[in-house]
């Protein structure tokens, strides 16, 4: 599945979470491609109801957070796949940043909200 895309836009953000599911033409759609493509719309909100949730858990904190404590927030058990999908998408757009940026796999990480994170969430 391509990465989400985000976009500023007035203010706000969207994420745009893409579904690659390829047809030939006039062919129809049978069952199984139906329930694909439902299947790809459900988990696509999900993961943008992730991003979502992960940089509200880091503005509620108030303070940087491990990918655990994220996962706690989240009200998961462990750090799920969905999780560890998003946290490095977050990063790449500077929503989220490492505490300690020269140690990526210390065992003291931890995720901070930056200022474009923290403006983007002022505007939902």
């Amino acid at each position: 599945m391509p990465p989400p895309e985000f976009q500023e836009r007035s203010g706000g953000f969207v994420v745009t979470l893409n579904k690659t599911i390829v047809q030939n033409a006039g062919e129809k759609i049978g069952e199984n491609e139906k329930n694909a493509q439902v299947e790809a719309q459900v988990e696509a909100q999900v993961e943008a109801q992730v991003v979502f949730k992960i940089l509200r858990a880091c503005l509620d904190a108030g303070e940087p957070l491990s990918s655990g404590q994220i996962a706690m927030a989240l009200e998961h058990k462990t750090l799920s796949g969905n999780l560890r999908k998003a946290l490095p998408v977050l990063r790449k757009h500077e929503l989220i940043e490492y505490t300690i940026p020269d140690k990526p796999r210390s065992k003291n990480q931890k995720y901070s909200l930056t200022e474009k994170g923290k403006r983007i969430l002022e505007n939902i």
